[in-house]
């Protein structure tokens, strides 16, 4: 039996225990008439795509829609354009929105995902006049997943399992002055407040590998792999405090990009970089 074929649910179980299996407090189900003996089925819950806890994501996925190849198990999807479709239904949408809302959370947060798979027979499009799904069968995956990739502009992310996130940091989380929240204004002489979630995108984009040379950037005491964030059109030069302006640097890179005879050269080929990047996730 494949690594895939080994994940397809074999019982029924209900949502509510998988998601306390998960880690996930789930005594508000017990909040409706009936109480206890109803929370099972709460409508409020029993019905969601996803779960937030304060640490850990629970996302219900379709078994049918994994892929595997010869390096990793993983899901692609978008559900931001399903939430947004005209002819969805309204709790479809609804459903979908918060979805998207918790991959982005896990993905920002560097947050461990948790999947219950389902697998039976699935709407077919998201129209109103569509079929619900029905689920025949469900567990939760025994190992975590992690969202490797999310397009902040589109919704459209990858979940992988078991790959676990690179822990990263810049010079700005070694410096306890240069933690500040963002906005783009200058705040004494060249100096410039950066926005920290860009901040944190861009090292994940990255995934603790210089964005110029591609080496992985040396590891500090506490654990973490260190590079630098760069604005690869400066702040002062109008450039804007965005992750399609912002690379992750070693740091011999990130000087030479500021004073190298190569600066130039670094400059266009991080553009480009750094743009395919970003389009290769849409």
């Amino acid at each position: 039996m494949g690594k895939l074929e080994s994940l397809k649910p074999r019982f029924l179980n209900h949502v509510m225990d998988l998601v306390r299996e998960a880690g996930i407090d789930v005594s508000d189900w017990a909040n409706l008439k009936g109480g206890i003996k109803n929370a099972k089925s709460n409508p409020k819950y029993c019905y969601n795509w996803a779960f937030c806890g304060t640490d850990v994501v629970v996302l219900n996925i379709w078994y049918n829609s994994i892929k595997e190849n010869s390096e990793q198990i993983s899901l692609s999807d978008n559900l931001r354009e399903t939430s947004r479709s005209e002819s969805t239904k309204g709790i479809w949408k609804d459903r979908a929105k918060k979805f998207d809302e918790a991959v982005r959370a896990a993905f920002l947060n560097k947050m461990i995902v948790r999947v219950i798979i389902n697998e039976g027979q699935k709407r077919n499009g998201d129209s109103k006049d569509t079929e619900a799904s029905e689920v025949k069968f469900r567990h939760l995956d025994s190992l975590a997943w992690v969202v490797s990739s999310y397009n902040d502009s589109s919704g459209q992310f990858t979940l992988s399992r078991g790959i676990p996130y690179p822990k990263t940091a810049d010079q700005f989380d070694l410096d306890p002055h240069g933690q500040a929240l963002a906005e783009k204004k200058p705040v004494s002489g060249e100096a410039f407040v950066r926005n920290a979630e860009v901040r944190r995108l861009v090292l994940n984009r990255a995934k603790g590998k210089c964005e110029y040379c591609e080496q992985t950037g040396f590891q500090t005491n506490s654990g973490t792999l260190f590079l630098e964030t760069h604005h690869i059109i400066p702040l002062s030069e109008k450039g804007d405090d965005a992750i399609y302006n912002v690379a992750a640097l070693c740091p011999n890179h990130h000087r030479e990009a500021h004073h190298g005879m190569n600066a130039k050269t670094i400059r266009s080929t991080l553009t480009q970089r750094v743009t395919n990047s970003q389009s290769t996730e849409t």
